[in-house]
């Protein structure tokens, strides 16, 4: 199983779209500069002279010195870069879940979720009303059903 932290793995890829059109030997001598200064703890113009050597040697190949030195500061630059995007990202990732965590409730006060553009569930709008407005409701509805029931339709006049 793989672990990976997060911000590596961003970095990496940060990187790697930067670099994506450099030859696999230059990024190998960038990280063999960064090898050399790291972990070994030698001084940046030494490492830059001793991969360039090693290359010259091994791969038959001459990047100057002056290249070298501006490819790796130009890797350093991405990577002080995609550290920057990652924790702009971050945040931008713990937000979006927050946002999408946070529920409508209905308005009545039931405290059930509701569907987006929704301020109550359906029929609940009814326990926010006051006794009147209730009352009055009540007698408009009675008043519709008796109409109906006694038939009484409006006819309109045909306009020919």
């Amino acid at each position: 199983m793989i672990i990976l932290d997060k911000e590596m793995a961003f970095l990496s890829n940060y990187v790697m779209d930067k670099e994506f059109f450099l030859p696999d030997l230059l990024r190998k001598a960038l990280n063999h500069i960064h090898y050399q200064i790291q972990r070994r703890r030698v001084q940046p113009g030494l490492a830059v002279h001793i991969t360039n050597e090693v290359f010259k040697a091994k791969h038959n190949i001459n990047y100057t010195k002056g290249f070298q030195w501006k490819k790796y500061r130009a890797r350093l630059a991405y990577i002080k870069n995609g550290k920057d995007k990652y924790k702009k990202w971050a945040i931008e990732k713990r937000w979006s879940v927050v946002n999408s965590q946070k529920k409508k409730l209905c308005e009545c006060g039931c405290g059930e979720e509701v569907k987006k553009g929704n301020r109550f569930i359906h029929g609940h709008h009814r326990r926010c009303l006051s006794q009147i407005e209730k009352e009055d409701n009540a007698k408009r509805m009675r008043d519709a059903k008796n109409n109906r029931n006694e038939n009484n339709v409006i006819q309109l006049k045909n306009r020919k």
